[in-house]
């Protein structure tokens, strides 16, 4: 995430809020000039310095706060993964994708080629595989089930 705090992440969500109180309160007569009124600016842009964006748009529709709120969910998820990842002690006899996982809390299970979830993979791999790609032949090596503490 670079330089993004838990606070900017916070921020961002309080005025997320004021958007949403903010769109609520010109909803009913609203217009297209309303949408845009400066306080509806004023708040993308507050926004927009908390977490730079290539390409802003006013936040001025619900449907657009929505996005942002998921985008801000799913930055806070990666922040808290990152910090377990730097919290956790590396530990030298674990592979290190190994120990990923388990800081993650996912349980991997390499399935044998047997499996019943295995061969529904197979299935939709080859069912899935488009007749425009005839050229090559899709072949799966492995199928990894993952259980997820909480999930």
């Amino acid at each position: 995430l670079g330089k993004l705090s838990q606070q900017q992440l916070t921020a961002a969500y309080q005025v997320l809020s004021k958007l949403y109180a903010a769109l609520a309160q010109d909803a009913g007569a609203c217009t297209q000039a309303c949408a845009r009124s400066l306080p509806i600016v004023d708040l993308s842009n507050q926004f927009y310095t908390l977490l730079p964006s290539l390409s802003p748009v006013i936040l001025d529709q619900p449907e657009k706060v929505d996005e942002k709120v998921r985008l801000v969910d799913a930055l806070r998820d990666v922040e808290i993964a990152a910090s377990l990842m730097k919290w956790c002690g590396s530990q030298k006899d674990v592979d290190q994708l190994d120990e990923h996982y388990a800081k993650l809390k996912c349980d991997l299970t390499l399935l044998p080629p047997g499996d019943s979830e295995r061969a529904m993979v197979e299935e939709y791999l080859q069912s899935t595989h488009a007749p425009t790609h005839s050229q090559y032949k899709l072949q799966l090596e492995h199928v990894w089930k993952v259980d997820r503490e909480g999930e």
